[in-house]
């Protein structure tokens, strides 16, 4: 069985092919005109043992919202997320959005999740699938409260499509809360990496935080830089051994005075 797009330019499965765990396949064309809409976008879900599309496409309803165009993620319960920076929800351009879908049927879940104002453009930092089929949406250029670019990162449940617990938003303009990574740790909480975050009146310091994964809600305090730009290169590396540590390391922190000095620490 093969799928073709029906007009030219179309580009079926530009983004790839994300595999479910039920062997089921989806694909995603940012490009595709779907129902004759420039750049619509379509996602399809598709039977991998028939090679036959299961459901009808889930597509953009207006031209350049390009849906699927930021990935789509596999969840561990065969449910898959569509994320697209720059769907136009409710005539908000660039709002965009996340959508929940099941992987079984093609049908989404619940209701879209969209930025509230022009060029929030959600979900653009990524999604990151948890171990308990919770998944976290990072968008830093989220403007929320009226701080501009103040980025969010919030918790959603992976079989309803609710957000758990309230958004973890930067406090200044320009935190851009998120902007470096989300980490899963094995214990299925998760760690949020922000290079660019301002904290303590420090342009671009920088911090780490991490959070529950089945409540949303922070664990501990802020782990900041003390200079600008000391979480330029941040990475976590999550503890395989199951004990809830992870390890933070920056080739770009200041320490003693010393520039770029970087360090290593296990945090838990």
């Amino acid at each position: 069985m093969e799928l073709f797009g029906d007009l030219a330019n179309d580009s079926l499965g530009s983004m790839g092919i994300t595999a479910l765990g039920n062997n089921n396949f989806v694909i995603a064309s940012p490009e595709d005109d779907e129902g004759g809409v420039t750049d619509a976008g379509s996602v399809r879900l598709v039977n991998g043992s028939t090679g036959v599309q299961i459901g009808a496409a889930l597509a953009g309803n207006d031209a350049l919202d390009l849906l699927g165009v930021t990935g789509i993620t596999a969840l561990g319960n065969n449910n898959y997320v569509i994320a697209s920076e720059r769907d136009d929800v409710g005539g908000i351009v660039d709002a965009g959005s996340v959508r929940l879908v099941d992987g079984s049927t093609g049908v989404q879940i619940g209701t879209t999740l969209a930025g509230d104002v022009t060029n929030d453009v959600n979900s653009v930092t990524g999604i990151t699938a948890l171990g308990n089929n919770n998944f976290v949406i990072a968008t830093e250029n989220d403007d929320v409260g009226g701080i501009v670019d103040a980025g969010s990162v919030r918790l959603v449940n992976g079989n309803t499509g609710d957000q758990i617990g309230a958004a973890l938003v930067g406090d200044v303009a320009y935190d851009r809360l998120g902007s470096g990574s989300v980490t899963a740790l094995v214990n299925n909480n998760f760690v949020i990496a922000s290079d660019q975050d301002n904290e303590n009146g420090i342009t671009d310091a920088g911090s780490i935080i991490m959070v529950d994964g089945s409540t949303g809600a922070q664990i501990g305090d802020n782990f900041t830089g003390s200079v600008s730009g000391d979480f330029a290169s941040v990475s976590i590396t999550p503890s395989a051994t199951g004990l809830y540590y992870y390890i933070l390391s920056t080739s770009s922190a200041d320490n003693g005075g010393m520039v770029d000095s970087g360090f290593v620490s296990v945090m838990k």
